[in-house]
Order: structure tokens, then sequence, then C-alpha cells
């Protein structure tokens, strides 16, 4: 039944996908890429952004998931490559309680 009124309104497609526990992608999304930090693979979802700039959204733990924006993939991806490890452990060190104060 749901799956028939998914077919007439797309809030109800939504509610099907989320009731299934699907994962909806972003109708902007233009490539997924991974990378690994500290031993372990992260993904990123690259996405257009409405001035035709890229987002990347590094899928971390949970809800956190850092983003950046640069003009093109490549410049997006090398900014995730050069700050990832550093973001990683800086993180580690605040859920170890370790601060600089």
């Amino acid at each position: 039944m749901l799956a028939a009124r998914a077919r007439k309104s797309p809030l109800a497609g939504a509610q099907l996908a989320k009731g299934a526990r699907m994962q909806i992608r972003p109708r902007n999304l233009i490539g997924v890429r991974h990378l690994r930090a500290r031993g372990r693979p992260i993904k990123v979802l690259l996405t257009r952004n409405e001035g035709g700039s890229v987002a990347g959204q590094c899928i971390l733990d949970g809800a956190d998931r850092p983003i950046i924006d640069g003009p093109t993939v490549g410049d997006v991806m090398a900014a995730f490559e050069d700050s990832l490890d550093a973001l990683l452990f800086a993180r580690a060190q605040l859920a170890n309680g370790i601060t600089d104060e």
C-alpha cells in the first residue's frame, strides 16, 4: 500500500525509503571517492553546488561529517588529503580528554 502511494507522491517515496532504512542520494551527487587516513578508509561524497563549485563531505563517525568546498573535485580531494590526518588526530585527542588548555 505504501509502495503504491510512493508512485503518486515524492514525500510518500521518501517515507517509504526511510521506513526501509534506505539511504536517499542527494540530487546533486556527482561522485563518491575513498581516502585512507590514520589506517582507516574514509568515504567522501561529492556534490555540485548551485554556483558550480564542488562540496566534499567525509563520512567519519555517525553525524561527524566535515565538509570542504572548492572549485573542482581535485581541489576538494587535495584539501582533504592534506588535512584529514591532522583532523582525525585532533578529534582523537579530544575524545581522550587531552587538550592544550
